[in-house]
């Protein structure tokens, strides 16, 4: 293995098969599949519109909310940012 995928699997970027293969069935569908990850994990203050309208067509966004909404998960899912599905938890 080369010392740059060692760094990268020592540091938890690397995904390992295992990670892979507990992944839900939704992200193969997902529109945001491939997109970059900047998107939907935008730094303070950055723009959420291109998740938000990446989302807006996705096929997997009903079901993905549902679940973003359960979870605890930080970023753009389902076109929604972690405050708004908070205050939907909440709410419920």
């Amino acid at each position: 293995m080369s010392d740059a995928l060692n760094d990268l699997i020592q540091s938890g970027q690397a995904a390992t098969l295992e990670a892979v293969m507990q992944r839900p069935a939704w992200r193969q569908k997902a529109a945001c599949r491939g997109k970059p990850t900047a998107w939907f994990f935008p730094e303070v203050g950055d723009s959420t519109e291109k998740a938000k309208i990446i989302c807006a067509g996705c096929t997997v966004a009903v079901e993905r909310h549902a679940q973003a909404v359960e979870g605890s998960e930080h970023g753009i899912w389902a076109g929604t940012p972690a405050r708004a599905r908070q205050n939907l938890k909440n709410a419920a």
